[in-house]
């Protein structure tokens, strides 16, 4: 059988590489299932292996800091809000990749949806879960202060 054309080489592309056909006008399907700027690969034609790329993770975790309960709590805790589903391995990992910090200890707690009846509307609030972190005390180093000349910077602690 002759060459498929989208198997020849192209003037830019090495030899033995190929390239997608362009896609057919119309598909038995319609237009709507195969756009025309999609392009069809050839049955024959095998494209190089690619390795995976590393595993990335990108969490939707939404933690909410409950301000009154933390200036309640010693230096090193702090008192979150967020979904019942985050498990505190995926907690505390996400506290120390996205914001740098070394996590001691998590601890949660579950509260279930409470209901409350107005009138005749029964109205849900959602679950959610409590989270206590505890982080190292060298976490809560004070982060460093920018160079500055020694005359700047007493100006700026006499201000």
């Amino acid at each position: 059988s002759p060459p498929h054309e989208s198997q020849q080489p192209t003037p830019g592309a090495a030899a033995g590489a190929c390239t997608p056909s362009p896609a057919p006008a119309s598909s038995p399907r319609g237009p709507r299932h195969f756009p025309a700027r999609c392009a069809r690969v050839p049955a024959d034609c095998v494209w190089p292996a690619m390795p995976l790329p590393h595993q990335v993770w990108l969490p939707e975790i939404q933690l909410t800091l409950i301000r009154r309960a933390t200036a309640r709590m010693p230096r090193n805790n702090y008192v979150f809000r967020t979904a019942p589903k985050w498990t505190k391995p995926e907690i505390k990992q996400f506290l120390q990749k996205a914001y740098g910090v070394k996590v001691a200890r998590v601890a949660t707690i579950n509260y279930p949806p409470r209901y409350s009846i107005v009138g005749r509307i029964l109205r849900k609030r959602r679950a959610f879960k409590k989270v206590y972190v505890t982080v190292t005390d060298d976490a809560l180093a004070a982060p460093a202060r920018p160079d500055y000349d020694s005359e700047a910077l007493s100006a700026m602690e006499r201000a």
